[in-house]
C-alpha cells in the first residue's frame, strides 16, 4: 500500500513539474500586446515561453499583430493588415489607443525578425500563424536561422490545420500544435480526443492547444497524451483554473498573467 501511494505521489509530481507557463501575446497587462516591450518584460520576469501572433502584409513582410480589430483598437488606423506595406509599419503606434494613453509614448508593431531577436537562449517563442502563403514557411525558417535560434525554440501553433500540414510537409524538426476551442453541441463535444488525435496525425502536428478549459477533464487529456501528443491550453487567467490544469498534467498553460502564474505555481 505504501509503495502504491509513493508511486502515485511520484507520478503526480512529474505531471506537476512538467507544466510550462506561456505569456499570451507577451506580458500584455504590463505593455501593449504583441510588442517587443511585452515580450521583454515576460523574459525578464522569468517566463520561458512567450506567444505572439504573426500576419503577412501586402509587401511580403511578416509582422506581429493579432488581427484587424486589434490593429484599429491599438493603433487607431482603420486598415486591413493584409493591405499594409513595409512603409506603413514604422508609423504604427500600438500605444495610441485609450488603454495605454499616458503610459507609453510610442510602441512599434514589430516584425517577425524583431520578436525573434528578443528570445533568450533558454526561451521559446510560441509562434501563432494568423495568415499564410506559399512563401510563409520559408520566411519563418529563414528568420529563425538569421536570429540564431534552434528549431526547438520555435513552437508553431495555428487554428487552420492546413497551415500546419503545409508547414510540416516542408520543414521537419519543428514542434507544431493544432489550436481549437472545445464546444458542446447537442450534448457532445465538437472534437472528441479520438478526432483530435486523428487530425494531428493527418497534419503532422506534435499536439493540441485547446481553449475553453471548463470542458476539459482528466480523461480528455489522458487520451490525447497516451497517443504521444502534447497538450497545451489557452487562455487561462483564474488562479483556480491554472492550478486545476497543472494538476491534470497539461504540458503548457497560456495566460494573460504569466508572471503572476509563475509565482502561483512556485508556491
Amino acid at each position: 500500500m505504501k509503495k502504491l501511494i509513493f508511486a502515485s505521489l511520484l507520478m503526480s509530481s512529474i505531471c506537476l513539474n512538467a507544466t510550462v507557463i506561456v505569456a499570451h501575446r507577451g506580458e500584455n497587462r504590463l505593455a501593449p500586446e504583441n510588442s517587443i516591450e511585452a515580450a521583454n518584460i515576460a523574459w525578464k520576469n522569468g517566463v520561458k515561453f512567450v506567444e505572439a501572433d504573426f500576419c503577412e502584409i501586402s509587401t511580403g513582410e511578416i509582422v506581429c499583430i493579432h488581427g484587424n480589430r486589434e490593429l484599429k483598437k491599438y493603433t487607431c488606423v482603420d486598415k486591413k493588415i493584409a493591405d499594409l506595406t513595409a512603409s506603413d509599419i514604422p508609423t504604427l503606434n500600438l500605444a495610441k489607443g485609450e488603454k495605454w494613453k499616458g503610459k507609453f509614448d510610442f510602441v512599434k508593431v514589430p516584425t517577425m525578425q524583431e520578436i525573434m531577436a528578443t528570445v533568450p537562449s533558454d526561451g521559446t517563442l510560441v509562434f501563432e500563424i494568423k495568415s499564410y502563403s506559399d512563401s510563409y514557411a520559408k520566411k519563418l525558417d529563414d528568420a529563425r536561422q538569421k536570429a540564431g535560434l534552434r528549431k526547438d525554440q520555435i513552437l508553431i501553433i495555428a487554428f487552420n490545420a492546413d497551415y500546419l500540414k503545409d508547414f510540416n510537409s516542408k520543414y521537419k524538426g519543428y514542434k507544431t500544435l493544432w489550436l481549437y476551442a472545445l464546444k458542446m453541441k447537442d450534448g457532445k463535444l465538437n472534437f472528441t480526443p479520438q478526432e483530435a488525435i486523428a487530425k494531428c496525425k493527418e497534419i503532422g502536428a506534435s499536439g493540441v492547444d485547446v481553449g475553453r478549459t471548463a470542458l476539459i477533464g482528466q480523461h480528455y487529456i489522458n487520451e490525447i497524451k497516451k497517443a504521444g501528443l502534447d497538450f497545451y491550453v489557452w487562455t487561462v487567467n483564474s488562479n483556480q483554473e491554472i492550478l486545476r490544469m497543472k494538476t491534470l498534467g497539461v504540458d503548457g498553460i497560456t495566460t494573460d498573467t504569466a508572471t503572476q502564474a509563475l509565482k502561483l505555481l512556485a508556491k
